[in-house]
């Protein structure tokens, strides 16, 4: 099956490079991000930016204060848990799918994909969460729910940076 490629639209354009900055380091906890520099940055107008910044406000990823600008959220120990359990729920009903329709050779391919999992968690969490991605992603390739599927994407990049800026708060 192919894999479905989501709108790569300026604004979800705009989101992976927030989503990358924030991975990065650039932007910590309350940290302010400027519609302005972001566009100067990208070269592109401010209306994806906006856009952008207005679903990462929606995501709970950013917050937005009224004549202060938009910064990046302080997350709490139940969003992360909260978004963590959406993210299982759902990953959980879409690889019934594949529990229904995957061949041996499908298995195992996810034998040696939690193989490496385990190595790369050895070496970095980056490198874990990327291999996690690789799993979660193959897990996912009989699912037809477009919507959950999209839903799922969106919850990734908040779970993504939970896993980086937040993880100790879990386990402090």
């Amino acid at each position: 099956k192919e894999e479905k490629v989501f709108n790569t639209s300026l604004k979800n354009q705009v989101i992976q490079h927030i989503y990358q900055d924030i991975l990065n380091g650039k932007y910590k906890t309350n940290k302010h991000v400027k519609e302005v520099e972001l566009a100067e940055k990208l070269n592109i107008s401010r209306a994806p930016i906006r856009e952008a910044l207005s679903e990462l406000v929606n995501l709970g990823i950013l917050v937005k204060y009224d004549r202060r600008g938009i910064f990046l959220k302080e997350i709490t120990k139940k969003e992360i848990l909260d978004t963590y359990h959406t993210k299982g729920l759902i990953e959980g009903f879409l690889a019934s799918d594949f529990v229904l329709n995957a061949t041996q050779k499908d298995f195992n391919k996810l034998d040696l994909l939690v193989k490496k999992m385990g190595e790369a968690a050895e070496k970095s969490s980056k490198g874990c969460v990327n291999k996690g991605d690789e799993f979660h992603k193959f897990c996912l390739k009989y699912s037809t729910n477009d919507i959950l599927l999209e839903t799922l994407e969106k919850i990734n990049i908040k779970s993504h940076i939970l896993f980086f800026d937040n993880w100790s708060k879990l386990y402090t």
